[in-house]
Order: structure tokens, then C-alpha cells, then sequence
């Protein structure tokens, strides 16, 4: 069956191509099939008709044909409209004059073929829609012009033929029998263009709830990908923000190692310097630094060496005993501690600054070699981040190594400021022993030489007394 209606499928959509719109595949294949049905069910069999019948009329349903089946050759080469009007002209037009020869004037007309007329006027309303409202009118317009023309005409156009034939029921049986094909030919392409029409309607709506389904699934993997985005981005701003925190962190240790390493002789100055710097480059309110006393075991304390608060330096003479308090504490467990619920009088009771009660608390220790040396104690209004925190158990290793080094260099300072006065004090010894000897020595020989005088003046006495007792 596909193999018979395949041929007569292609015909009816001869002029459709692939880039013809859905509007005028529909009105080519109605046209083409209302052009296809007239042709072969109504101006064929007239021109049998008119050939047994009516010979002077037979070049009306020929020239009918012909025009009507131009349509096709006018869709092929994409003039819908002139195709169109063509179908809708053709008919009504070869009727009207066939009805005008075919009744003489004062004689009534024949009904049946009047009803054909009337169907042919119905034929613009097929082909054409409201979309193209001009065309519509235009065209219904000229077919009804026509159609009514049968009045006048039918008094201008003789032709002399056989009026019994018009009287033989056999005529009025063959237009009676002509007319479910015209109605065929004008009504059922519309009817199977709306039937079309409406089954591609449940086709769009398939194909809409299709698309629907898709653009639901579609709009899931939209989402997904968004949450994917969104979480790609959420690890990119952390990202971002680890490498902020680690350039931070980076930047700290470059800007203390810069104080670390200088004149690192005086402890108090330099505790000083990375308080100062450290309670500012956190952005805390106040801080301090305690370093383990030099003494022996017993009697050692936590000395606080510097501490500022609210960008001021602050002279406290503090000592903290191992495990005393939160530094204390620190110390002995060689752990950060990290408190940020105080309560009021907490900091006062426990820390080695006292002050107003802080929002967080950090006390660290300064660890070389997992011997504490020392703990940093900063209090903070705002909360301290993890980052800041590992930032400053980081920087009290080289604080403590830094203080180490510092304590040695004091050391090794004052022992050979020791030994430098030692010596100075030796050699002014030396000197005034030089002095002493020198003088000694001044001394005895100015002995000698009065021993030697008195030797000579007693050498001399000896003589005269001598030279006395010879003389008596």
C-alpha cells in the first residue's frame, strides 16, 4: 500500500521543500491535492461530457484542466500565491461561463450547477487564512465578483446548442453526480489539512512535552553543573584565601626574621621589637613575652621581658612561677592555648597583663629543641583565625631560637666585657707594680749610694784618727 500512495504522496508535495515553512507546506499540499481531485473528478468527466454533449463548449473544462494543473508547475517554482489564485479563479470562473451558455436568457437556472458555483466561492476560504488577510479578501472578493457575474452573462453568451439535452434527466443525474466530487475536491483537503493540522498539534504537544522532559533533564544537569560551578568556586575563594593567609604568613616570617636578625644583644629591646610589631601585624590589642630566668632550677621564673597594649609600651615588673596561671601552664605542658570564653575578671586572675576581658586569649610557647624557653600571651577584642594562630606557633620557634642565640651573644658580651676589665684591671696592677719595682729600685740604689758615702766618710775617719794616734 506504501509502495501505491508513495508516488501520489511526493505529487501532491511537489513545490515542498526543505526550507518551506509549516504554514505553506500545508496550503501547497491542499492546493495541489483540491487542483489533483477537480482535475480528475470534475473537468476530466465534463470533458467527456461536453464532447458527447456539448462539443462547442468542450474548450472550457480543457483550458479548466490546464490552468488548474499549472499550479503544480507554479508551487514547483515557489509562487504559491499566483497558484493559489489560479485554483481558486479556475473553477468558479469555467462554471459560471458553462452555466451563462448553457441557460438562455429568461430561462431559469440550473440549480445543481448554480450549487457548484457556490461551492468554487468557498475554495479562497480553503487556501487561504487570516494570516495573510489581504490575499483573502482580494481573492474572495474576485471569485464572488465572478460568481455573480452569471446574471449578466448569461444574457451576453450565446451558444447555440440542444436545449433538450438540458430537459433529459440524464444531464441533471450526471451533475447531481458531479457534485460529491466537487464538494470532495473544495471540502476534503480542508478537512485533511485540519486533521493534519490537529495531529501535528498532538505532535508538537508530544514533541513540547518532550522537549519539556529534556529541558527538565537538561535543567537538572544545568543544576548539577551550577552546584558544581558553585562548589568549583567556593574551593577557588578558599583557595584564593589559603594563598592570601599563606602570602600573609609568608610576609610575617620575612618581616620578624628582618627584626630577629638584628643587633640581637639586648634582650629587652629586641622582646620589645617583636611585640611591637607582632601585637600590631595581628591586629590584637595588647601582648607580652616571657622568657625562663637564667637562674638555677630552683629559683627559675618567668620573667615578662616586654608587653605593650593599645599601641603602647608598658613597664610591668612580672614574674610568673612554672605552672602558675595560664603562662604558667603553657610552659609546664609545652601546648598553645587558645581560650574564647573568659569570663570578666578571668584575664586578671590568670594572665600576666591584666586588663579588661579580652574576646580570645593565645598564650604559645617559644620552643627550641621541644625545651620551652619563653611564651608569647596575646589578647585580642576580635576572634584570632586558625591561620593567625599557626602564624604565631610558627614564629615563636624562631623567636625562641632567636632569643637563644640573643641570650648567648648577652653572655658571651658580658664575659668578655668581665674579661676585658679583668685584663684592664691587670695591667693597672702590672703597671703600678712596674711603678712600685722602679721606685724600689730608686730606692735602693740611692741606699747604696749613701751606704757608699757613708763607707767613704767613715774610710775617711778611720784615716784621720789614724793619721791622729801617730801623730800623738
Amino acid at each position: 500500500m506504501k509502495n501505491f500512495t508513495q508516488p501520489l504522496e511526493n505529487f501532491l508535495e511537489l513545490g515542498i521543500f526543505e526550507n518551506t515553512n509549516s504554514y505553506f507546506r500545508n496550503k501547497i499540499k491542499i492546493t495541489n491535492s483540491i487542483a489533483l481531485v477537480l482535475t480528475l473528478w470534475l473537468y476530466v468527466p465534463f470533458i467527456v461530457i461536453c464532447y458527447l454533449y456539448f462539443p462547442q463548449l468542450i474548450l472550457l473544462p480543457i483550458f479548466a484542466t490546464f490552468f488548474t494543473m499549472s499550479a503544480f508547475v507554479f508551487n514547483y517554482f515557489k509562487y504559491y500565491n499566483v497558484s493559489r489564485i489560479l485554483v481558486s479563479l479556475t473553477g468558479v470562473t469555467a462554471d459560471v461561463i458553462f452555466h451563462s451558455a448553457v441557460v438562455s436568457p429568461g430561462e431559469d437556472f440550473v440549480s445543481v450547477i448554480f450549487l457548484i458555483q457556490f461551492l468554487f466561492v468557498l475554495i479562497p476560504l480553503v487556501l487561504f487564512s487570516l494570516k495573510e488577510l489581504t490575499l483573502l479578501i482580494s481573492t474572495s472578493l474576485a471569485v464572488f465578483a465572478v460568481f455573480v457575474s452569471v446574471i449578466f452573462l448569461h444574457k451576453i453568451i450565446i451558444v447555440d446548442i440542444d436545449q433538450a439535452i438540458l430537459q433529459q434527466g440524464v444531464f441533471f443525474n450526471i451533475l447531481v453526480f458531479a457534485m460529491p466530487f466537487t464538494i470532495y475536491g473544495v471540502i476534503l483537503p480542508f478537512l485533511l489539512s485540519e486533521k493534519e493540522s490537529e495531529k501535528r498539534t498532538l505532535d508538537l504537544l508530544q514533541t513540547a512535552k518532550q522537549k519539556e522532559l529534556e529541558a527538565q533533564e537538561a535543567g537538572k544537569a544545568l543544576e548539577k553543573e551550577l552546584q558544581k560551578m558553585k562548589v568549583l568556586q567556593e574551593e577557588n575563594e578558599k583557595r584564593k584565601e589559603l594563598d592570601k593567609n599563606r602570602d600573609w604568613a609568608v610576609q610575617g616570617i620575612a618581616k620578624f626574621n628582618e627584626i630577629l636578625r638584628s643587633d640581637n644583644t639586648d634582650i629587652k629591646e629586641l622582646s620589645f621589637s617583636i611585640i611591637r610589631d607582632l601585637v600590631k601585624y595581628l591586629g590584637v590589642n595588647q601582648g607580652g613575652l616571657f622568657l625562663i630566668s637564667e637562674e638555677e632550677e630552683k629559683d627559675k621564673v618567668l620573667e615578662l621581658q616586654a608587653s605593650i597594649a593599645y599601641d603602647r609600651r608598658k613597664y610591668i615588673i612580672k614574674e610568673i612561677l612554672p605552672g602558675e596561671g595560664l603562662v604558667g601552664a603553657c610552659f609546664l605542658e609545652k601546648k598553645t592555648i587558645f581560650l574564647t570564653k573568659l569570663p570578666r575578671q578571668y584575664i586578671k586572675i590568670t594572665s600576666g597583663l591584666g586588663g579588661e576581658t579580652p574576646r580570645c586569649l593565645l598564650i604559645v610557647p617559644m620552643m627550641m629543641n621541644n625545651t620551652v624557653l619563653g611564651v608569647l600571651e596575646l589578647a585580642s577584642f576580635s576572634l584570632l583565625e586558625k591561620y593567625q594562630i599557626e602564624f604565631v606557633e610558627k614564629l615563636g620557634e624562631s623567636i625562641a631560637s632567636s632569643l637563644s642565640i640573643a641570650r648567648i651573644n648577652a653572655r658571651t658580651k658580658r664575659l668578655v666585657d668581665e674579661l676585658k676589665m679583668q685584663a684592664e684591671q691587670q695591667s693597672s696592677q702590672e703597671e703600678e707594680m712596674m711603678q712600685n719595682v722602679e721606685e724600689l729600685r730608686a730606692t735602693q740604689e740611692e741606699s747604696l749610694r749613701k751606704e757608699k758615702m757613708l763607707i767613704a766618710e767613715l774610710e775617711k775617719a778611720k784615716l784621720e784618727i789614724k793619721k791622729l794616734s801617730n801623730e800623738e
